[in-house]
C-alpha cells in the first residue's frame, strides 16, 4: 500500500523519485548551459580578420602570414586566383569573377577569386563574408613596397581599399634576398598585428609594413617616415634576328643610401619598417596657398 505522503505528491513514486533529482539535474543543465553561453560569446568575440595578397593563392608569404596568426581570431582567406603584382588599384565591375574554395593543408579557409586584390577586398566586405571584419592583412608580399612603390603595389591596394571602407589594415612586405623567411618574418610582425586588433587605427590610416630580407629581425619594428623612393629601372634595347626592336626592362630598389627614419632608410639599417599611410590624397596640401597660386577661388 502506498504511503499517505506518496498520494499527497501525486500519487506517483516514480515521480516522486525524478522529483528528488530534479535539483541535481537542474544545477548540471545550468551547469552546461552557462559552459555552452561562453563558448558562443568568447566564439562572438573572437576577432574576424580578411587575409590577402597580390602574389595569389599558394604565395608561400600568405600561407605563412595565416599559420602564424590562425590562433589570433577567426582567419578568412579571399585572395586573387594567380599573380597580380604591380596591379595597383585596379577594380573591375563587368568581367565575372571566378570563385574557387581555397585550402591550406588540407583545410578550407576560404576562396580564391579571378580578380585584383582590391576586388577581393570589397567582394569580402560586400558578399563573401558574415560581417564586417575586425582586421585586413594583406600579405606577406615577396618583395618591398616602401615609398612611392606603394603606390603600384597590390599588396598595399588591398590594405587601402579596406581602409576606404572603415576597416583597419596591414599590409606585409618581406624584402628579396638570400636569407628571405617568411615565417621569422610573420612573426617579427605579430606583435604589431596584436597591438592594432587591440587598439585599433586613427581613422583612414592603414599601415606599410616592409621587412628587410633577412632572417634575423633583432633589430625589431621602428615606426617611419614616407620616403618617397621609386623603383630605379635600366633599359636594353636590342633588335631580333627577323628586325624586330625590343626594349627589355629591368627594375629594382634604389641602391643609395636613405635616412633612418625613413621606411627605405630603415630596412636599409636593418628594422623592420611601418609606414601609416591614407587615404586622403591632399592631406599635405596647403589649399590656400595652392588656391592663390592657381588664382582660383575656394569657396
Amino acid at each position: 500500500m502506498r504511503k499517505p505522503s506518496e498520494f499527497s505528491r501525486g500519487g506517483n513514486p516514480a515521480r516522486a523519485d525524478r522529483a528528488r533529482l530534479c535539483p541535481s539535474a537542474r544545477r548540471l543543465l545550468g551547469a552546461l548551459f552557462l559552459g555552452l553561453l561562453a563558448g558562443l560569446t568568447l566564439a562572438a568575440e573572437r576577432p574576424l580578420i580578411l587575409l590577402t595578397n597580390d602574389d595569389g593563392v599558394g604565395a608561400p608569404g600568405l600561407e605563412a602570414v595565416y599559420r602564424q596568426f590562425q590562433d589570433l581570431g577567426e582567419l578568412v582567406v579571399v585572395a586573387p586566383a594567380d599573380n597580380q603584382s604591380g596591379i595597383s588599384h585596379r577594380l573591375g565591375s563587368h568581367d565575372p569573377i571566378y570563385v574557387k574554395r581555397y585550402l591550406i593543408d588540407g583545410k578550407e579557409v576560404g576562396w580564391s577569386l579571378k580578380t585584383t586584390p582590391a576586388m577581393c577586398v570589397l567582394v569580402a566586405l560586400e558578399h563573401l563574408l558574415p560581417r564586417q571584419p575586425d582586421l585586413v592583412l594583406s600579405g606577406m608580399n615577396r618583395g618591398s613596397n616602401p615609398g612611392a612603390i606603394s603606390l603600384i603595389s597590390g599588396t598595399v591596394a588591398a590594405a587601402r581599399q579596406a581602409s576606404l571602407r572603415g576597416v583597419k589594415a596591414i599590409a606585409l612586405s618581406l624584402d628579396i634576398g638570400p636569407g628571405m623567411d617568411y615565417d621569422a618574418a610573420a612573426k617579427a610582425v605579430r606583435p604589431l598585428v596584436e597591438r592594432v586588433l587591440k587598439t585599433g587605427l586613427p581613422d583612414g590610416v592603414y599601415l606599410n609594413v616592409n621587412a628587410p630580407g633577412a632572417a634575423d629581425f633583432s633589430k625589431g619594428l621602428r615606426l617611419t617616415r614616407d620616403s618617397g623612393t621609386e623603383l630605379i629601372f635600366k633599359y636594353e634595347r636590342v633588335t631580333t634576328i627577323s628586325g624586330q626592336d625590343v626594349i627589355w626592362v629591368d627594375g629594382g630598389l634604389d641602391p643609395k643610401k636613405y635616412p633612418e627614419d625613413t621606411d627605405y632608410g630603415a630596412m636599409q639599417a636593418g628594422y623592420i619598417a611601418v609606414s601609416a599611410l591614407t587615404s586622403d590624397a591632399d592631406a599635405k596640401i596647403r589649399l590656400d596657398r595652392l588656391a592663390r597660386q592657381l588664382a582660383l577661388p575656394l569657396r
